[in-house]
């Protein structure tokens, strides 16, 4: 065979392989970054002070209509679910 084909089929198989880890390196990166933000996600919740049981009314609120409480005051005194409700009749 041709040295310079042989020489080219050797920088393929090469590059080949780098980009193999590097799909590897990437992947893993995004791993440890999801890791990252999941972990701010979860300081941020616990920070609000509120029951774990209030949570998912809170964020029905916000996904369904785009509004955030007043006050968490309004969450843990239940008035969340009476706006969801209330935005659901009008």
């Amino acid at each position: 065979m041709n040295e310079k084909v042989k020489s080219m089929n050797q920088a393929i198989d090469k590059l080949r392989n780098r980009i193999e880890r590097d799909k590897l390196r990437l992947k893993e990166l995004e791993r440890q970054k999801t890791d990252l933000e999941n972990s701010d996600i979860v300081a941020t919740v616990r920070s609000l002070d509120i029951k774990l049981e209030d949570l998912p009314n809170l964020m029905a609120l916000i996904k369904d209509k785009g509004k955030i409480p007043k006050s968490f005051e309004e969450l843990t005194h239940g008035t969340v679910e009476k706006q969801i409700n209330e935005s659901e009749e009008i």
